[in-house]
């Protein structure tokens, strides 16, 4: 925690300008990515189980599969409406690169 303040009074003395953009615009990468992870995990659960066990299921996502593909799409135009402008693109490379890091580390 300590270090993670530290490195935001340290982004707020190099950009005092745009340190709120960044980490807000880092804040909404995060959620987007995680829903995604969501959403992907839900498709693949779904293809695993036998069709009897789908039917079967209490708690059924209204429109099955096509709501959950239609959820992926919404965010990857949002990741991409954050790509798009200039200000916020710095969380699209922060956060990929996390993401790598994460992978790395999940490897090893």
């Amino acid at each position: 925690m300590t270090t993670a303040l530290l490195f935001a009074v340290y982004l707020n003395y190099i950009m005092p300008e745009n340190v709120f953009l960044v980490i807000a615009s880092l804040a909404t990468f995060a959620t987007v990515w995680v829903w995604i992870m969501i959403l992907l995990s839900q498709i693949a659960f779904r293809r695993r189980l036998p069709p009897e066990e789908v039917k079967a299921l209490k708690f059924k996502v209204p429109g099955g599969v096509a709501t959950t593909i239609g959820g992926l799409i919404f965010l990857l135009f949002i990741i991409g409406l954050i790509g798009y402008h200039p200000d916020t693109r710095i969380s699209l490379y922060v956060g990929f690169a996390w993401i790598v890091v994460l992978l790395i580390g999940w490897m090893f």
